[in-house]
């Protein structure tokens, strides 16, 4: 695996390099884009923190070598942080195929590849959290109007998290695909499987595992200290797309299952996550999955822009199994997730949104807590 994986990189950046050599004879490249967004929270009401400020800040620079080489560099400075969210180059191979190398969103999520100021509540679903964020690897991609194919070796991240680089032996296999049996104007309808086997392996100081962590509830589950990743991991994600005029249902169900150890003991755990959300545009204009135009932006003609409802009901689930030689009792052994949104879409560059997000934690001491988040989002692209 590591000598397939070394040589698809040399083969795709030895690619990249003579294209982009020959492509600088061409006048008319490169050309540059320059891309970005800001959203600011307010008004959080309900767990311990409040007045969260600015979510994400983020520039996206791309630059385009040739027709068949593309560079990108997207980076995030929102919480008081920077970081380098994606560094890859595209090398297109065909009309509609082209490999892609470099730290990019893993494929295996549907929710996940939805660009921020795309999302339908503020938070992601609970299935969300059962796939890798970013990773760093070489994949092969390839969209037509009815098919989207992703297949790819890499690094191999962990539930929710992004890596830069190869940290340890770990190495993932991963891919998606995604059918739209129904593709129209005003109806669409779309079937997909995501999914990856990997080996990772930690240590008891650096574990290689997820830590569930919700945005405002807090931590909902994490491992024990001195339990680590130690052997084969898979996730299988189907998903599932539907649009009628101005509804639209996003359906999601993430599987994730790793090998862990402590000490002398070994566990094959398997977590489970599910949602459903629901979009209705009040304006009428038709439900999307990416961008969202308003037919008559705010301030132009009189417009007052689109409105769009959001409503989402989810679960996680934690493996029995891993308590408590694994993670212990104060741990949640499942949570729910009730969410709704009111997005108010002035044009493709401004947005305000109001954000109800319910999440209730089952313990397996019997404990439950419920704590509701509630946010106004203002958000602005360029």
């Amino acid at each position: 695996m590591r000598i397939l994986t070394f040589a698809l990189f040399f083969l795709s950046f030895f690619i990249v390099e003579t294209t982009a050599i020959l492509a600088a004879e061409a006048v008319a490249y490169p050309t540059f884009k320059f891309k970005g967004f800001l959203q600011y929270d307010s008004a959080i009401t309900g767990f311990t923190e409040k007045d969260f400020g600015i979510r994400r800040v983020r520039t996206d620079f791309r630059v385009t070598v040739s027709p068949q080489v593309e560079y990108r560099l997207n980076a995030d400075y929102g919480a008081g942080s920077a970081s380098l969210l994606d560094a890859y180059a595209n090398i297109k191979i065909g009309d509609t195929q082209w490999i892609q190398v470099g730290k990019t969103k893993s494929p295996i999520g549907f929710e996940l590849l939805q660009t921020p100021t795309n999302l339908l509540l503020p938070e992601f679903g609970f299935s969300t959290y059962l796939v890798p964020n970013r990773d760093t690897g070489v994949q092969w991609i390839s969209r037509t109007k009815d098919l989207e194919l992703n297949l790819g070796v890499f690094a191999g991240a962990s539930d929710f998290a992004s890596v830069d680089t190869e940290s340890d032996r770990s190495r993932s296999v991963a891919g998606r695909a995604f059918f739209w049996p129904i593709r129209g104007e005003v109806q669409s309808l779309g079937l997909g499987v995501g999914g990856n086997i990997e080996s990772k392996f930690g240590t008891a100081s650096a574990s290689n595992l997820g830590t569930y962590t919700y945005r405002g509830y807090g931590k909902l589950f994490a491992y024990s200290s001195g339990v680590y990743a130690n052997g084969t991991g898979y996730r299988i994600v189907p998903q599932s797309y539907f649009i009628q005029g101005p509804v639209s249902v996003l359906g999601e169900y993430a599987l994730s299952s790793q090998e862990i150890s402590n000490g002398a003991k070994q566990n094959q755990t398997v977590n489970t996550a599910w949602q459903v959300a629901l979009q209705y545009v009040v304006t009428g204009e038709t439900a999307t999955y990416g961008d969202f135009s308003p037919s008559k932006p705010f301030w132009v003609d009189g417009g007052l822009g689109g409105l769009q409802m959001g409503f989402r009901i989810g679960e996680i689930n934690f493996d029995d199994s891993a308590f408590t030689t694994y993670a212990n009792t104060s741990q949640a052994t499942r949570a729910q997730q009730l969410g709704a949104s009111a997005n108010w879409i002035w044009s493709k560059s401004v947005q305000w949104t109001l954000g109800l997000d319910q999440v209730t934690r089952f313990n397996t001491n019997g404990s439950e807590s419920s704590d509701l988040v509630a946010l106004v989002r203002s958000q602005i692209t360029f």
